[in-house]
């Protein structure tokens, strides 16, 4: 069975191996151009930008003529009773007529600057939705370069473990070892096992993920390129209100007031009349082409008298709209630059932690040495020599977790202060 079990364990790592050898490999670079250009949220984003200039263009129209043409044809029948005849007869028409607005309060001007900062808010918008799939996706990518990783640091906990075995085989054979340190060794290595076995399911699991965060809807296996234990840089302490002033959702809420500022010159300008230039020409009569002209030019003017308090409530309502906005303004920079410095105190002190790994693994790594070669001469006992072997596996594996660790603090940071795919171009 153990000879069965080790031609298993073999073959699955060649397999693996080989797998991996055949699968697409992938840089970071090329996951985020693919996210760029495939992520439908993304696409959704930028969908909106284009929705909101349209909208702009609309609001452009209200100070620009508005032209009419019209053609109309109209049939009559006339009866004389007294005689019992009868007439009837055909009326052509044809007319142009424009309209343009000369005055109106300037609400048209403030409702074009309203289009304009929203269609800023659109683009804000975006940039906090790319900084999002840009964290997902990194969050992806360093879970399936940790998996990757992770088979290799599992095969070198098999061959520690199918060491040890061997060695405490050796002594019990002799009678220097009982029967329940030959059992923990092979439970060691049935365990190493299984976290190997488990180590290739979550492969695909993450090659998946990564796929969906770039926009890809059908499964390919994929290997990534990149180093999961390079050394990270400290950083000196950044300005956090600096940073936080020019996230995109500080933006985005900064032209949330101005928008609000011109809907309230906006609903004011309900107070004020509605001035226009009016012109047209148009010809009439029985015949298709009639001869007969008319020209017309005027101005009208509207005001509104009595419309239930509609004005002065709309007014009242943008006023409202404009406080709640500025209190949310504040609201939002204290907890953006609470949040700048959580995630970069959490991405220092990850550092940190990931240095301190590396120094207790080489420790631990020199005390397995001298363990061994102690237990193997008699010196040591397997209950304190397992100590040894079993501190080492879990150094290799807080590694492991540690500099993933790092990375996807990093990716936290970036994502508080804002950084959107565009960021790694």
């Amino acid at each position: 069975m153990k000879i069965i079990t080790n031609i298993s364990i073999a073959l699955l790592l060649i397999s693996s191996s080989a797998t991996a050898d055949n699968n697409e490999i992938l840089s970071w670079q090329d996951c985020v151009s693919a996210a760029i250009s495939r992520n439908p949220d993304l696409r959704s984003a930028r969908e909106k930008i284009a929705q909101s200039s349209a909208d702009r263009q609309i609001s452009k129209s209200a100070v620009l003529p508005q032209v009419n043409a019209v053609a109309g044809v109209s049939g009559s029948r006339n009866e004389y009773g007294d005689t019992g005849t009868s007439s009837s007869g055909n009326t052509y028409s044809y007319s142009v007529t424009a309209r343009q607005l000369l005055f109106d309060g300037f609400k048209s001007i403030y409702e074009i600057r309203y289009a304009n900062s929203s269609l800023e808010i659109s683009r804000y918008d975006y940039e906090s939705t790319s900084a999002q799939i840009r964290y997902d996706l990194r969050y992806a990518f360093i879970q399936l370069l940790k998996a990757q990783e992770s088979i290799h640091i599992y095969k070198e906990i098999y061959d520690l473990r199918k060491k040890n075995l061997k060695l405490v085989n050796m002594r019990y054979l002799a009678g220097r070892e009982h029967k329940g340190s030959l059992l923990t060794a092979e439970a060691n290595l049935a365990q190493a096992e299984a976290d190997t076995e488990q180590a290739e399911r979550n492969m695909s699991l993450y090659q998946r993920n990564l796929l969906k965060e770039m926009g890809i809807a059908e499964f390919r296996p994929v290997k990534i390129s990149g180093d999961l234990f390079k050394s990270a840089e400290k950083t000196d302490k950044p300005d956090f209100n600096s940073i936080a002033f020019i996230s995109p959702a500080f933006k985005s809420i900064r032209e949330q007031i101005k928008l609000s500022e011109y809907n309230i010159q906006s609903a004011k300008a309900g107070y004020s009349p509605e001035v226009y230039a009016t012109a047209g020409i148009g010809k009439s009569g029985t015949e298709p082409v009639p001869e007969n002209t008319t020209f017309t030019a005027g101005v009208e003017a509207s005001i509104n008298i009595f419309e239930g308090g509609k004005t002065s409530s709309s007014v009242s309502r943008a006023e409202a709209e404009y406080r709640q906005l500025a209190a949310d303004e504040e609201s939002l920079k204290n907890m953006l630059t609470a949040t700048l410095e959580n995630k970069w105190i959490s991405w220092q002190n990850s550092i940190n932690d990931f240095e301190i790994q590396q120094k207790f693994l080489e420790a631990a790594e020199e005390r397995a040495k001298i363990g061994e070669a102690q237990y193997s001469i008699g010196q040591l006992s397997f209950d304190n020599w397992i100590i040894i072997e079993d501190n080492l596996v879990t150094r290799k594996k807080s590694l492991l977790e540690t500099a993933a660790g790092v990375l996807n603090a990093e990716a936290e940071w970036i994502q508080a202060r804002g950084g959107t795919l565009d960021y790694e171009r």
